[in-house]
């Protein structure tokens, strides 16, 4: 996070039935920046299936407030995780972490 509050590099995680990703991809793609979406429609939890979800990891070139950032995705700001190590956070997308493997995700 920047000092006036603006960040580059956050995740936003949301479950199929509370958000549609389509408007938040549009913007992403006008905006300078780069990002990796996935769905996962296969995870689950003690041995049941998880609901379907968007995992989107966004790198900004210019930072931007959390506000903007909930504006233009239309989603909550606590739905805005932010994230240290681009390459890192994209390797979970895809359960390459060896979190991930320990949990049993499905890759």
């Amino acid at each position: 996070m920047t000092k006036d509050g603006r960040i580059r590099l956050f995740e936003i995680v949301q479950y199929d039935e509370c958000w549609k990703p389509q408007k938040a991809l549009k913007w992403l793609d006008k905006i300078s920046c780069t990002y990796m979406a996935v769905v996962h429609d296969k995870d689950e939890a003690d041995g049941k299936p998880k609901a379907k979800h968007y995992h989107i990891v966004v790198r900004l070139k210019d930072a931007r407030t959390l506000d903007d950032i909930s504006k233009n995705c239309e989603i909550q700001t606590q739905f805005i995780e932010l994230k240290k190590n681009f390459k890192d956070a994209c390797a979970y997308l895809f359960h390459l972490t060896s979190k991930a493997r320990e949990d049993h995700k499905y890759e």
